[in-house]
């Protein structure tokens, strides 16, 4: 078990490192970024939830992304909520670090055989649906896993990632 701590976190270290940011993007702003690009449409109180931000600190965190011209955010639906959706300059910074993150996973994979990776795939999308809460963090994961090959189809699937697909209001 021992063996897997440190690959898991060796892999996060090497991903941190790989995916070096402007100081002030670093660790939510970040995180905050792949969200918005790949869940457009998110209220400030969904991706405070998904961040385990308080309200204010999200807030003060989308400021920080709507100065730098990464993030947007529009009227929501019901007048009171604010919409938030990727700028231009948030989707290429989300691209550079999804690519980094692909290719770093990729040469650490590339040793295992269609079957392992297979069976890799297979334990970890059964691992990462546990807890809930969870699920809501690795949402934005989900086309990165799928697209290297250790997420099965199935997995992409709603009914197998309840947590990460149901409105985020709902506790």
């Amino acid at each position: 078990m021992n063996i897997v701590g440190v690959f898991v976190l060796s892999v996060a270290s090497d991903i941190e490192r790989t995916t070096e940011c402007p100081s002030i993007l670093a660790g939510s702003g970040m995180a905050a970024v792949m969200i918005i690009a790949q869940q457009p449409g998110l209220s400030i109180d969904q991706l405070r939830r998904i961040l385990r931000l308080s309200h204010s600190g999200c807030v003060r965190l989308v400021d920080r992304l709507v100065v730098l011209r990464l993030v947007s955010g529009e009227a929501g639906s019901d007048g009171r909520t604010v919409s938030l959706k990727a700028a231009q300059p948030g989707l290429n910074e989300a691209a550079r670090i999804s690519s980094s993150r692909l290719s770093l996973l990729r040469d650490r994979l590339n040793l295992l055989s269609a079957d392992e990776l297979g069976q890799l795939g297979r334990i970890a999308a059964k691992l990462l649906t546990r807890p809930a809460s969870t699920a809501y963090r690795v949402a934005a994961h989900l086309p990165l896993l799928r697209s290297l090959g250790v997420l099965p189809s199935w997995a992409m699937s709603r009914r197998h990632w309840p947590g990460a697909c149901r409105d985020t209001t709902v506790q």
